[in-house]
């Protein structure tokens, strides 16, 4: 029987998918030894590196040792990508996660965009599909049969860095609808008029014509006079001086105004450009930003493992009748500023301001979120030992401190955070907890009004009077 032209091209298309999926999923390009070298070398950094070590109530060595068996015998690189990742992010600490090589890097997205406010997850933008098939202001009461605080928890959490704290909040706008593995999603939705539908949502192609709703975070930098004189700026990030250079360079709109508003709602920080506004509000010329907790590095000696002289000597036979037991004192020696090297060392990094003729001394209001983070973290420290900056919003991300990059096999990057951020009182830093925490309703959020923004102009004027 002779076959249709469209038939031979369909049995094409399908040979061609299947040998791409094939190829994506159960390719082995990386080897056993590079497997368990890959895991060694995350272990040894979180058993030297992570500042929180000690407070973790599981054992990072069972942990390690359980996963020796589970990478080793992974069936592709991308299940071994994901076990590296699931091993690091049992850390649950912000910057310390794995970033899977390129060629693994093939996400499902749903162009659904989610926000989670008063304990509930509502559909707050959908670009691709109808909005009777996926309404706006839909609750979501289920993904692929679970409820979604559920799914989250079994599904997501687990495989992400984040702090306990804000997994709901935070893995609800990007993550609730990615997936490496699910190419469709089922859900169950409760529709604004309280009808019950469930839906099957496919994965889409061109990620790039999605184009989120957002409504109360500008996500770009910014700089604006709002009703009553109160000067508003943004930042999308911390990554350009140019929104920092421009305030500094209009002082004529600091000293006209009557207060000032900093969103830093979804700034994932960047580098330390914030610093360079500090000499808007302080005469002094030399400050300590924050304290960090860290090690002493020595690269050549990190995570080596036994823990006292006489297992050392123990191990290696040596009494002090042996010939080389005065190079194995030697060695003891430098054995111990390695373990010296365990402690944790106090540290601050002291920043010079340039002097300033003017002072900004009005009222202060800092806007955050659960995507605060990073630099945009450790700034706001700054300005809360410099200023009464009252925040508002939502508690922030939780991770200002500097990782350590680690390489991995096919191009893969491990992070692991290296220090602990402490306040000038001593106490330690594990996220920023506004001042005055505000969670808008799904009408507001559906009506483009931003109750945080609005709030924090009322509570400007309140105090500048």
């Amino acid at each position: 029987m002779k076959l249709s032209r469209k038939y031979k091209n369909y049995r094409i298309t399908l040979f061609i998918f299947f040998n791409v999926i094939t190829i994506f999923v159960f390719s082995q390009n990386i080897t056993m030894q590079e497997k368990q070298y890959g895991l060694s070398k995350l272990w040894s950094e979180v058993t030297y590196n992570f500042p929180y070590i000690n407070e973790l109530d599981f054992s990072i060595d069972s942990l390690y040792f359980s996963y020796i068996y589970k990478v080793s015998n992974s069936q592709s690189d991308l299940e071994y990508y994901t076990l590296l990742n699931d091993f690091v992010c049992q850390l649950h600490d912000g910057h310390s996660f794995v970033k899977y090589p390129t060629y693994l890097q093939n996400y499902y997205y749903f162009q659904i965009f989610c926000t989670y406010t008063n304990n509930k997850f509502y559909i707050t933008s959908n670009t691709f599909f109808n909005n009777a098939i996926v309404p706006i202001g839909a609750e979501i009461l289920t993904i692929n049969q679970k409820k979604v605080h559920d799914y989250i928890d079994s599904v997501l959490y687990p495989s992400s860095p984040v702090r306990p704290e804000i997994r709901y909040r935070y893995l609800s706008e990007y993550m609730l609808f990615s997936s490496l593995n699910d190419s469709v999603f089922n859900i169950c939705l409760k529709t604004t008029d309280g009808l019950i539908k469930n839906v099957n949502v496919p994965a889409i192609k061109n990620v790039s014509e999605w184009e989120h709703t957002f409504f109360t975070y500008p996500r770009k930098d910014k700089i604006e006079m709002l009703e009553d004189n109160i000067l508003y700026i943004s930042f999308k990030d911390f990554k350009s001086k140019r929104t920092v250079d421009s305030l500094i360079s209009r002082i004529d709109l600091l000293d006209n105004s009557i207060g000032l508003i900093i969103d830093l709602r979804h700034c994932m920080g960047g580098t330390g450009y914030g610093m360079c506004l500090y000499k808007l509000f302080t005469d002094d010329t030399v400050y300590n930003e924050a304290y960090y907790e860290h090690r002493i590095i020595h690269p050549y000696k990190r995570a080596r493992g036994l823990s006292n002289y006489k297992q050392v000597l123990d191990s290696l036979g040596i009494t002090k009748n042996n010939n080389n037991y005065l190079y194995y004192e030697n060695q003891y020696l430098e054995f111990q500023k390695w373990v010296e090297n365990k402690v944790l060392t106090l540290d601050s990094i002291s920043i010079t301001i340039e002097k300033n003729e003017f002072k900004f001394d009005k009222p202060i209001i800092i806007l955050i979120d659960e995507k605060t983070a990073s630099a945009a973290e450790l700034f706001v420290i700054g300005m809360q030992n410099l200023t009464n900056a009252i925040l508002i919003g939502t508690p922030s991300y939780g991770s200002a401190g500097m990782p350590l990059m680690i390489p991995l096999p096919n191009g893969g990057m491990g992070q692991i955070t290296t220090q602990k951020i402490l306040y000038s009182d001593g106490k330690e830093f594990f996220g920023l907890v506004p001042d005055i925490i505000i969670e808008p309703t799904i009408e507001q959020i559906l009506s483009k009004n931003d109750t945080i923004l609005n709030y924090s102009i009322s509570k400007i004027n309140e105090l500048s009077k």
